[in-house]
């Protein structure tokens, strides 16, 4: 049921978006920026309205910004809080992106150029196909098969924050602990298919009056990450930017933090992380 809980997210976003009449702040991130930032915040400290418009990780770069094209308008702002793995993307399409896209947006094979729906289509296998089918069933009959659903998107405020939060189980806390530092964080990046999909959206965002920030995923920190090839990792990200007249909001340190703010995963903050890493983001915005 997760391609139904993405459909029923994307639903909530996109009507912010087609209903909001003023100039706006939307993030677009993966799971990062649903789990760390706090749009009621930045409304409520700065009067700017603002859509959170974190999703699943997994659908990829790609479909990330494709979607969030669709939210945007002249005269908004776009904070890109996007994970590292999207940076390094090669650009063939996740088990989640072809559930969703297969059961509830088969337009967005149209948009594709050639070469894309080759490859889109050459990673489907019939097994995916059948579980796409299936998710659209479940989709249509989602108020007897997927309770976890309603009480997910209660928890939803009005900026599409994400405020509901069961208890942190024993099981969790000992998978936070067992993290380790990621090896995808090191040496210099370039030329990938994630990079070039960042790139091409920075631009139609400049040419449609649309101001493009970056910040950093909120992630564990590890000492690990003192080394100089993760170093190398970031300044080649910093380049990337720079080259785009991109304006980046902190450093990666200023995102990192200890595992005990986190919730279940490494991207996913608890209520304390959220709050901290909030206010991180909007005194940097300020600074702006």
């Amino acid at each position: 049921y997760l391609s139904v809980g993405i459909e029923r997210l994307y639903a909530n976003k996109t009507n912010y978006a087609e209903h909001y009449g003023q100039p706006k702040l939307a993030i677009i991130s993966g799971y990062n920026a649903f789990y760390g930032i706090r749009c009621q915040s930045f409304q409520t400290e700065i009067g700017l309205g603002c859509l959170n418009g974190g999703t699943h990780m997994g659908l990829g770069i790609d479909y990330l910004l494709y979607r969030g094209k669709k939210w945007l308008r002249p005269g908004d702002i776009v904070l890109l809080s996007l994970e590292y793995s999207h940076y390094i993307s090669d650009g063939i399409p996740s088990d989640t992106l072809i559930d969703y896209v297969v059961a509830f947006d088969r337009q967005y094979l149209d948009s594709l150029n050639w070469m894309s729906k080759v490859k889109f289509v050459m990673s489907v296998p019939i097994g995916r196909i059948i579980e796409g089918i299936k998710n659209r069933l479940a989709h249509i009959d989602f108020h007897q098969s997927y309770q976890y659903e309603q009480s997910f998107f209660e928890g939803l405020n009005g900026d599409n924050d994400h405020l509901y939060e069961v208890e942190q189980t024993p099981q969790m806390k000992a998978f936070i602990t067992q993290i380790t530092a990621s090896k995808d964080l090191q040496g210099w990046v370039s030329q990938t298919s994630g990079l070039k999909s960042i790139d091409t959206f920075v631009k139609w965002c400049h040419q449609k009056n649309i101001l493009v920030l970056a910040t950093w995923p909120n992630t564990i920190w590890f000492d690990a990450y003192n080394d100089p090839k993760t170093e190398q990792f970031f300044t080649s990200i910093i380049q990337f930017y720079q080259a785009l007249n991109v304006p980046i909001l902190g450093q990666p340190q200023d995102f990192m933090y200890d595992q005990s703010l986190f919730y279940d995963n490494n991207y996913h903050l608890n209520r304390q992380g959220i709050e901290i890493r909030t206010q991180k983001t909007i005194d940097f915005f300020k600074e702006f």
